[in-house]
């Protein structure tokens, strides 16, 4: 023994040791009574108080999925994700002296774990922290017909383009505000596929982002006519629609939704005469076909409304002008075009009541509108004509004055046709003298389509 002591009258005893002992070193310990007789010998090993080695080559992932490193073999590897000195989760090192602890959810952007080694015998190393990669941002590409590429990014990063087989198309820099465009040697064709990356000053590099060169220039827009009030039509949805005078002076700027569909007021109306060129470009910057309109603003004539018995409504107006009718009271009666002969007819679903109060106004493609004419419907037949006695050569009488009076014999055969003058009075000679016996039917049909009853007399 290289140290002894006499057991207390407890049975108790205390040795010191000097050195002390550390990390599992061991002791033997022999009982020896006052008559020389010795124990079996006992074994006693000292507690392991040293800290394990810090882990080392710890990393994240880059896509921050897991975190790996090196460290004792057998000890546990706890990560603390959330800050709190805590381990959120552990492994233990396999016998090679590699880990590899997953990490859910993944760490982005420059978060930060921390790194705990601690042995089997509850000793725990100094803390390694690791750093997820932090990427930049997938940079922002514009619309582009291949002559400029742009776009924004991160300040400060470089931007690669490559096409969509990888091969590079050029490098640039965003600026302090983000902003960055590049114009490549010749315009690249339509189709292209443009990939851009944006790598910052470590090396990390963004997702891609991609576009499609657009180089096919957007179909001429349609412009409506217009009276100068409005302007409107279509073009490609998106692009924006852009309005001059003939002489090239700015009118205004819209944009087409997503149905085509686009409309400008002015602030004051356009006066009669200004041409209005209209230009729609795209996204990509391509410029379609100019397409060109002339504001009329000139309302067309007052239609014609011809005498009507309410079955039929009927007159003249400006070709192509769209003819509303209403009653007496503004409630509307119908609406029609007008032809390319400026011929109007409209059949109401009923016939309207005698005395109505019709109001017809046209108004041209441009919105222009005229002044109203009115017609009041007459749906009372005219009275009898009288037919005076005949001997064949003449026939005449009297009827309501304007009326025409419509002659057939007996067996409805036509003999002929007449007005009646302001007074009334009608006569009508035939080619040929009517033969004794004829029977002549006579008939008077207002200029509103009314027929009267009819008369007759018989050639004498």
């Amino acid at each position: 023994p290289d140290t002894t002591v006499v057991v207390g009258p407890g049975g108790s005893f205390e040795v010191p040791l000097n050195p002390p002992l550390t990390n599992g070193e061991t002791v033997t310990v022999i009982v020896t009574d006052p008559a020389g007789n010795s124990s079996t010998p006992v074994t006693v090993e000292a507690p392991d108080t040293t800290a394990p080695a810090p882990a080392t080559d710890v990393q994240v992932a880059p896509d921050g999925s897991s975190v790996t490193g090196n460290a004792e073999p057998g000890a546990t590897v706890g990560v603390d994700t959330d800050g709190d000195g805590q381990p959120d989760t552990t492994v233990v090192v396999g016998p090679g002296g590699n880990f590899e602890v997953p990490l859910n959810p993944p760490l982005t952007n420059g978060e930060t774990v921390t790194v705990i080694v601690t042995d089997p015998a509850g000793n725990s190393s100094t803390p390694v922290t690791a750093e997820a990669p932090d990427f930049p941002d997938a940079p922002q590409v514009n619309a582009s017909n291949g002559s400029v590429l742009s776009g924004t990014a991160e300040a400060g990063v470089t931007i690669v383009i490559t096409d969509g087989n990888g091969n590079p198309i050029g490098q640039t820099s965003a600026d302090a505000n983000g902003s960055w465009s590049f114009t490549p040697g010749s315009q690249l064709p339509d189709g292209t596929v443009v990939n851009v990356v944006a790598r910052d000053a470590a090396g990390n590099s963004s997702p891609a982002t991609s576009i499609t060169v657009d180089g096919v220039a957007p179909n001429a827009p349609v412009v409506e006519p217009s009276n100068g009030s409005e302007l409107s039509g279509t073009a490609e949805p998106g692009s924006s629609v852009t309005l001059t005078d003939g002489n090239g002076n700015p009118i205004g700027q819209t944009t087409a939704d997503a149905n085509g569909n686009w409309s400008f007021t002015p602030s004051t109306p356009l006066p009669d005469g200004t041409v209005v060129n209209v230009v729609a470009r795209d996204a990509a910057g391509n410029s379609s076909p100019p397409a060109s309109v002339t504001v009329d603003a000139v309302a067309p004539a007052t239609p014609t409304v011809d005498p009507s018995n309410g079955t039929t409504l009927s007159g003249t107006a400006e070709p192509g002008a769209t003819v509303t009718l209403t009653d007496g009271n503004g409630n509307p009666i119908g609406q029609v075009t007008a032809d390319g002969s400026g011929n109007w007819t409209f059949t109401p679903s009923t016939p309207l009541p005698n005395g109505t109060v019709v109001n017809a106004t046209a108004t041209d493609p441009s919105g222009n509108a005229s002044s109203p004419a009115s017609v009041t419907v007459d749906a009372v037949a005219p009275a009898t004509p009288v037919v005076n006695p005949s001997n064949g050569t003449t026939l005449s009488g009297t009827a309501e004055p304007g009326a025409t009076v419509t002659l057939t014999d007996g067996n409805g055969n036509p003999i002929g046709q007449v007005t009646a003058d302001g007074s009334g009075n009608w006569s009508f000679t035939p080619t040929t003298p009517l033969p004794n016996g004829t029977v002549v039917n006579a008939t008077a049909t207002d200029a509103s389509g009314n027929t009267s009853a009819g008369s007759s007399v018989t050639v004498d």
